[in-house]
């Protein structure tokens, strides 16, 4: 990522500015970068990622934000796989919030049309035969917002591959979670800066009220430049 900063002709000054315009001047070099891009959430969607990565926490922030901020009417479907999905704590979670939540496609089909809908889906290796069945029930569902979950933890070529398999599956959206365990971001400058996802937010930690922040772009960069100073 330096390396491609550093090869634009806006960048070669930058050696002889004051450390602290420098920096300055980076940062905003680094927010120009970002794809101005937006992509609103459908009425339908579903949160779905690997083993570990945190998919059912994501959902249940973007719920509670939707429902205590926005005030909008909610229900949850759990969609049911080979991999074990215990649903205790999404159960608790939705009678706290007074969300139903789904089991069926029976009941589903009784949801109100202008009433959004979140699935969640159990992590899950991205085999053929997964990949396939989710497809398969994305498209059968009618989910048009599909969003990734991935663990910013994780070494970079796992990530890269979630991406990889998570573009074949028409993902729209990511969520990056675990961005409070990494001591530098660098790793997710590539991701974030792709034109294919949009980010939605990045989790910083398990509090489902406050503990994520929707400005990615604004949260690495400032999680960039205080590792720097380190």
């Amino acid at each position: 990522f330096l390396t491609q900063i550093g090869e634009r002709p806006e960048t070669r000054h930058l050696n002889d500015q004051p450390l602290q315009t420098a920096i300055s001047h980076f940062a905003l070099l680094m927010r120009d970068r970002a794809p101005n891009r937006a992509l609103p959430l459908t009425n339908r969607i579903a949160f779905f990622g690997s083993p570990g990565a945190g998919a059912t926490t994501a959902l249940c922030k973007q719920l509670a934000s939707d429902v205590f901020l926005r005030g909008r009417q909610a229900f949850v479907m759990k969609l049911e796989s080979d991999e074990p999905n215990s649903s205790e704590e999404l159960s608790m979670f939705c009678e706290a919030l007074g969300v139903p939540l789904l089991r069926t496609r029976a009941e589903l089909r009784k949801v109100p049309e202008d009433s959004i809908v979140y699935f969640d889906v159990p992590g899950m290796v991205f085999t053929g035969k997964t990949m396939r069945h989710l497809q398969k029930t994305f498209d059968e569902l009618d989910i048009p917002s599909r969003v990734l979950v991935v663990n910013a933890a994780y070494e970079r070529q796992l990530i890269q591959d979630a991406y990889t398999r998570a573009g074949a599956l028409g993902a729209s959206h990511v969520v990056f979670t675990h961005v409070d365990e990494i001591p530098r971001c660098g790793k997710l400058w590539e991701f974030v800066l792709d034109d294919g996802l949009v980010p939605l937010f990045a989790s910083t930690g398990q509090n489902i009220a406050a503990d994520f922040d929707r400005h990615v772009i604004d949260l690495l960069v400032r999680r960039t430049l205080s590792a720097g100073d380190e």
